[in-house]
């Protein structure tokens, strides 16, 4: 008779709420404001010639954007952090025996990995200050019998497979067992 075990994964998860459920819940586009931010970022980075462009939260700390334009941001981005969270416990509750979320944070306020020099910087920026990406770090626990080899894909595969239809992306990395 075979062994049961209980497995947990941890991974990131990435995913882009639609921007049609944004912009009917918070009355923004978010492309629209991740356009508008970059072009300020990109502004304030080319005439203080830096090589990089900072992250929104070192913007907002020296008054480098405009401050009513960032809390539209931060509203939307809460929301879109707020919307993921809620629709990734909903699909994935049933999936795994147990699943907690160790993080969940809006891509836009990470690094930016667009550089000034680099085709098309102001669009790539404008697509990272868009507050639909949502980050996430899922911990998920299954049963599973027998031997727990490449359990890892086969759970970012369930991600995947349960969460495809809700969002517009959804991207599932760092997949591996965690230590029992």
């Amino acid at each position: 008779m075979s062994k049961i075990n209980i497995v947990k994964v941890s991974m990131n998860v990435t995913v882009t709420v639609p921007s049609s459920i944004l912009e009917d819940r918070t009355g923004h586009l978010p492309q629209e404001l991740g356009e508008r931010l970059a072009q300020q970022v990109h502004d304030y980075s080319e005439q203080e010639g830096l090589g990089y462009f900072p992250p929104l939260v070192y913007c907002s700390e020296h008054g480098l954007v405009d401050s009513d334009l960032l809390t539209q941001h931060q509203h939307v981005a809460g929301y879109a952090c707020q919307f993921a969270a809620t629709e990734v416990r909903m699909k994935l509750t049933p999936v795994f025996s147990h699943l907690r979320m160790e993080q969940v944070q809006s891509s836009a306020y990470t690094m930016p990995q667009v550089r000034i020099g680099q085709e098309e910087a102001l669009e790539s920026l404008a697509r990272h200050f868009t507050p639909a990406q949502v980050r996430m770090e899922l911990v998920a626990s299954s049963l599973e019998r027998g031997v727990v080899e490449g359990v890892e894909r086969l759970a970012a595969h369930k991600v995947r497979r349960w969460l495809e239809g809700r969002f517009d992306a959804v991207d599932v990395t760092g997949a591996h067992i965690c230590d029992q």
